[in-house]
């Protein structure tokens, strides 16, 4: 089959991740994994690829149009809702210049809303779910092997602009899904790029971080009312400790990685998996740095907790766990399915190791009270002080981006208009990408002004003033101490270091202009 693939080319794009990008970062800390992951299936199947990175290139749409050629057999697009204005744009841009190219919106959206994605003259093909499989399928359509209705996993209009949604497709099987071939971007870029995870992964004092993301697993098996995994049902699929470790190896050995982000909903989920995991490293002597992603439950178990000093000594250095609320109540409404007593045993058992516990966190969700939100704020607190090394991630102001069983429940309840067309979608939307909602319908009046200002201090408390040079000062002890009593007694509006801070940010913001 290869061989009819002779002289074809592929343009995969990676939008940027909303309107309001800024670029602040140099690189992209590390290349859109679902781009990534459809680009080394490709590859792998002797697919010339060209790989655009929206998120690292302002010129984005006029590098797609340099590359779109006679050999191009279509030019895929990774699309969120949040992005699918920009998506449309760049599609109907590529149409103008080369009317003939075959576009194709992959991603949420078109798993979303399939007839919509298709129902414009500017894309051709919409992928619905994991398309690693249906890639392949529609290469062998425009090599004339396939009819396009009997590619399963795709929306399309006919010659007659009747809409087709052909048959699902079944999940993809992880082993059959390719570990990342870094070989289709420019991966310097990434590598060299500054990343927020150099303080939580630079626990050995390397001067050159490379860092490098594995899959080691695909889905969930939870049923947190805020994912898109509990709408589109992807099961928890996990790669085996053996094929984790052989990409560890093979990562070091091509590119001088020492740091890993393993991408998986919940790496600690199968712990027959982690034994293997960790005596392998061990028996083979592998030297790294890595963070991975688990729950705050398990760290009441004592089979679990056994196992953390070994995994602090083969070098698991960060742990990623979504605490979400300080609101036994939310949490329940959320169906998080954890206790709030789970996060603060999570925090305390961390500060027995040299691994960065890492809490995020969201506040502003329907039918949360003033006393929630501050109780989420007050447990930020408990957690920096309990753990030197802390490190909380938000709490983000709760968006509203379509594809959560919450998001079609606020739609439901307060008669929210989705778009009926893709065009539509630009004047629905605010500039970071989330639907326009009028979130003051259930939110407590102040909540904005409050929360930006607590938000400011966390960030102060948990990555600048937790810096490993800054920790011991003198100076950087007493202005945490301050902010973190502020944290525990919600005593924050109307202080003089509050308005310092706001004008401190504009006066960056300023000087930052004038350098550009």
């Amino acid at each position: 089959m290869q061989n009819s693939y002779h002289n074809k080319e592929v343009v995969l794009v990676n939008l940027p991740p909303a309107h309001d990008y800024k670029y602040d970062n140099p690189g992209s800390i590390y290349p859109a994994t679902g781009v990534m992951l459809i680009a080394s299936v490709l590859k792998k199947n002797g697919i010339t690829v060209s790989f655009v990175d929206g998120a690292l290139d302002r010129d984005y749409d006029e590098q797609v149009l340099e590359r779109v050629s006679d050999k191009t057999a279509f030019v895929g697009l990774s699309v969120m809702s949040s992005q699918v204005t920009m998506g449309y744009r760049l599609a109907k841009k590529i149409k103008e210049k080369h009317p003939d190219t075959l576009v194709v919106f992959g991603g949420v959206h078109p798993t979303l809303y399939p007839e919509q994605t298709v129902d414009n003259p500017y894309v051709d093909i919409g992928v619905v779910n994991e398309g690693s499989r249906t890639v392949l399928e529609i290469m062998n359509y425009t090599c004339g092997e396939v009819e396009l209705k009997d590619v399963k996993g795709i929306v399309y209009c006919d010659d007659e602009n009747n809409t087709t949604l052909t048959d699902p497709r079944s999940l993809d099987e992880i082993e059959n899904v390719p570990h990342f071939d870094f070989e289709v971007l420019d991966l310097d870029k990434y590598l060299s790029a500054t990343t927020v995870y150099n303080s939580e992964l630079n626990t050995e004092g390397i001067e050159d971080l490379q860092l490098m993301p594995i899959i080691t697993g695909l889905g969930c098996c939870y049923r947190c009312s805020f994912c898109i995994n509990v709408i589109l049902k992807r099961r928890y699929r996990a790669r085996t400790a053996r094929a984790i470790v052989d990409e560890i190896k093979r990562l070091q050995t091509n590119y001088g990685a020492n740091a890993f982000l393993f991408l998986d909903e919940d790496f600690c989920i199968n712990k027959n998996r982690l034994k293997e995991f960790i005596q392998i490293v061990k028996a083979e002597k592998l030297k790294f740095s890595a963070r991975i992603w688990t729950r705050v439950s398990y760290f009441k178990k004592d089979s679990f907790r056994k196992l953390l000093p070994e995994m602090e000594e083969i070098g698991i250095s960060s742990i990623a766990m979504g605490a979400e609320s300080g609101s036994q109540r939310m949490l329940d409404y959320i169906k998080k399915d954890i206790k709030y007593e789970d996060i603060l045993c999570a925090v305390n058992e961390l500060s027995n190791f040299s691994i960065t516990p890492r809490f995020s966190f969201m506040v502003g969700l329907e039918d949360e009270k003033k006393n929630e939100t501050m109780a989420t704020y007050k447990l930020c607190g408990k957690l920096l002080r309990a753990n030197i090394r802390t490190n909380i991630a938000g709490p983000f102001i709760f968006r509203y981006y379509p594809g959560s069983p919450m998001f079609n429940g606020i739609v439901e309840k307060y008669n929210v208009k989705i778009p009926s067309t893709i065009e539509q979608w630009e004047s629905a939307l605010n500039v970071d990408g989330s639907l326009i909602v009028n979130t003051e319908l259930w939110t407590w009046p102040g909540f904005e002004k409050y929360s930006e200002a607590m938000n400011d201090y966390i960030n102060i408390c948990s990555t600048k003033l937790n810096k490993p040079g800054n920790r011991e000062r003198l100076s950087a002890k007493v202005i945490k101490s301050i902010l973190l009593w502020r944290l525990e007694h919600s005593r924050f509006l109307y202080s003089m270091d509050y308005y310092v801070l706001q004008f401190a940010k504009k006066l960056k913001r300023l000087l930052k202009g004038f350098a550009k």
